[in-house]
């Protein structure tokens, strides 16, 4: 639901590493910070903006009409369709960056 998109959105922008002590967290927290922000980056100009407003500056519905001169339901409707946008371009980073790691061999067995 929205909610919790809107709340992983925050936590991934937040200070990856403020609780994680182990080196490989730290890596992971880091790559998905990496590839949140390029998707963030690679969203159009308007589903970037409303984003960026909402869910990274924690900007009100009212506030963000006020900025972009939508109604509010067109608001909420855009940020709807941008926080999927969102989440389909996270997941297909995160696939292809899987697939581009090398695996470990597989031991033959005797």
């Amino acid at each position: 639901d929205e909610v919790a998109q809107h709340n992983a959105l925050e936590s991934a922008t937040m200070n990856p590493t403020s609780q994680i002590a182990r080196p490989d967290e730290m890596l992971e927290a880091y790559q998905k910070e990496a590839i949140l922000k390029a998707a963030i980056a690679q969203l159009d100009e308007d589903h970037r903006t409303l984003i960026v407003l909402r869910d990274i500056e924690h900007l009100t519905y009212e506030q963000i009409q006020e900025i972009t001169g939508l109604a509010e339901g067109t608001v909420k409707s855009r940020l709807h369709r941008a926080r999927h946008a969102l989440r389909d371009k996270v997941r297909r980073m995160a696939e292809g960056r899987r697939s581009s790691i090398p695996q470990e061999p597989t031991k033959k067995k005797a």
